[in-house]
C-alpha cells in the first residue's frame, strides 16, 4: 500500500496546490532516486519532505526566503 500523499499536502498548502502536489508525489512514489539527491527548485522543501522518502541531501532555489524556510524546518542536510 502506498503512503498517503494527499493529507500531508492538504494540511500545509492551499487545497488546489495540495491536490497537485499529491498527484506529483504519487507519480514519483515508484521511482528509485538513490542518494545523493539534488532537489532543484526546492522552494521551502515541503514537496521534497513529503514525496522523497527520507532526507534529501541538497536543495537549491533562487528564492532565498524559501531556502531559509527549508533550512529552518531541517528539510535538507
Amino acid at each position: 500500500m502506498s503512503p498517503d500523499f494527499l493529507w500531508p499536502h492538504l494540511k500545509a498548502l492551499p487545497y488546489f496546490r495540495g491536490f497537485l502536489r499529491a498527484i506529483e508525489a504519487k507519480l514519483l512514489d515508484g521511482v528509485n532516486l538513490p542518494a545523493p539527491r539534488l532537489d532543484v527548485g526546492c522552494g521551502d522543501g515541503h514537496f521534497g519532505q513529503v514525496a522523497l522518502h527520507g532526507p534529501t541531501e541538497v536543495g537549491v532555489d533562487p528564492a532565498i526566503d524559501s531556502l531559509r524556510e527549508a533550512q529552518r524546518r531541517g528539510v535538507y542536510r
